[in-house]
């Protein structure tokens, strides 16, 4: 009896089996699968690292100097004469107004008062002592918030970068500090009266020298004055 191998070329190889076998894909480190309607899809990553941002010290360092960073509300620098600071416009308004007295802040949106804030210590009042505007920043407050520990407290000069950085409103204001006492310099150590957190100062090396040269002009004032004959 012979075989008949054709009937051989009829028979199909399905892959039905295959087909439902679970797939592994394997991913690089920039890689990520994005879902969607008609499946997965793998993509290149577009997450930056850290030594791939860009390091906007520069540019925000002036705002923190000597000051101190209140996430979600507020942040500040200084100097001998004058503060700048930062105030979170996180609400809707129609207009903004500000007022200053010595002692404080108030902002109102169309004449009701929204905020009321008491400086650390007395400004100078008169309008040409002092400016505010609304500006866009983008920030990232984590790291603003330890940049700014590391400049004011340890005294570093690290880098920043913003790696979840959000848009955000502000009003930008300058103030001019009372001086009282002639060539006598106020440390604000926060910038409001009721903020919890202080400026600690490690390293006074600079207070120390501010000190030194006001007590020389007193000593030179004082040797120059005519003495009165008794």
């Amino acid at each position: 009896m012979s075989i008949d191998y054709s009937k051989w070329d009829k028979i199909e190889v399905s892959d039905e089996e295959e087909s439902h076998k679970l797939k592994v894909v394997k991913l690089n480190p920039n890689q990520q699968v994005v879902l969607g309607k008609d499946g997965y899809k793998v993509k290149e990553s577009v997450d930056k690292k850290p030594n791939e941002l860009e390091d906007v010290s520069k540019e925000w360092h002036k705002r923190i100097l000597h000051g101190i960073v209140t996430v979600d509300s507020h942040f500040y620098s200084q100097d001998r004469y004058s503060v700048n600071f930062y105030i979170l416009v996180n609400f809707d308004y129609k207009k903004l107004t500000l007022k200053f007295n010595e002692t404080s802040i108030s902002l109102y949106d169309n004449e009701k008062e929204i905020i009321c804030r008491e400086f650390y210590s007395k400004i100078k009042k008169d309008e040409s002592f002092w400016n505010w505007e609304i500006v866009n920043l983008e920030i990232d407050w984590k790291a603003l918030k330890e940049y700014s520990k590391k400049v004011n407290s340890e005294k570093l000069k690290p880098k920043l970068y913003f790696e979840s950085k959000v848009k955000a409103k502000f009003i930008e204001v300058n103030v001019q500090k009372l001086v009282e006492i002639t060539d006598c310099f106020v440390w604000w150590p926060k910038l409001f009266k009721d903020d919890v957190e202080e400026i600690r100062i490690v390293d006074n090396s600079e207070f120390i020298k501010v000190w030194d040269e006001a007590h020389e002009k007193f000593r030179e004032k004082v040797s120059n004055q005519e003495k009165i004959p008794i």
